[in-house]
């Protein structure tokens, strides 16, 4: 949500995909909330919504696995069935399936690892699906105040706000900076133009 407002801050017209147990946004008119509550639901807005936009940051990624419903499972599971069995089966990965489209715009993902072998990690996702970079952050900082993230790009650069640690909103407004320059500059290596 702190991205969203910073890039709303900085005049950019702003689409806001969010999932159930977060907060609502500050209103604007130059946002707009669209919620979702399934992986299947966020893939379908991705679908409709990405084609018409510049950028996409993914700051948070869904459960990597879902149960499998079968056609006549039941809807509530009683205690008197016994433990249920569950089935798992893969969520499809979304952003790779973006960068199957062809789209000139800017990718930018989220890799929450522990902090020992975050960059390695962070860097495997960035080269897996095809961003053109991706935030490290270290899983220790999901409920703190502040991050600790580096924005890693392909070229193998690394760049942070400046100290280890800087609060959620401050480190926004420095991501939504780095990632619309990163825009206009592949825009501009390409020979097009910004909209």
């Amino acid at each position: 949500m702190a991205i969203a407002d910073a890039l709303v801050a900085r005049g950019h017209r702003t689409t806001l995909l969010r999932g159930p147990a977060t907060a609502d946004p500050a209103p604007g008119p130059h946002q707009t909330d669209l919620r979702f509550q399934t992986a299947a639901e966020l893939e379908e807005l991705l679908a409709r919504h990405w084609p018409g936009h510049d950028i996409l940051i993914m700051a948070a990624a869904v459960a990597d696995f879902r149960p499998i419903r079968g056609a006549g499972a039941p809807r509530k599971i009683r205690r008197s069935d016994g433990p249920p069995a569950i089935e798992l089966e893969p969520v499809p990965d979304l952003l790779v399936g973006l960068a199957a489209i062809d789209h000139p715009g800017t990718r930018i993902g989220f890799a929450l690892e522990p902090a020992e072998g975050l960059e390695a990690a962070a860097r495997r996702k960035l080269a897996a699906k095809d961003l053109h970079g991706i935030v490290a952050n270290p899983l220790e900082t999901m409920e703190a105040d502040g991050i600790d993230g580096t924005l890693l790009m392909p070229d193998g650069t690394a760049t942070r706000p400046g100290p280890p640690t800087v609060s959620k909103p401050a480190f926004a407004g420095w991501l939504a900076d780095q990632v619309v320059d990163l825009h206009r500059r592949r825009l501009a290596d390409a020979g097009l133009s910004a909209s």
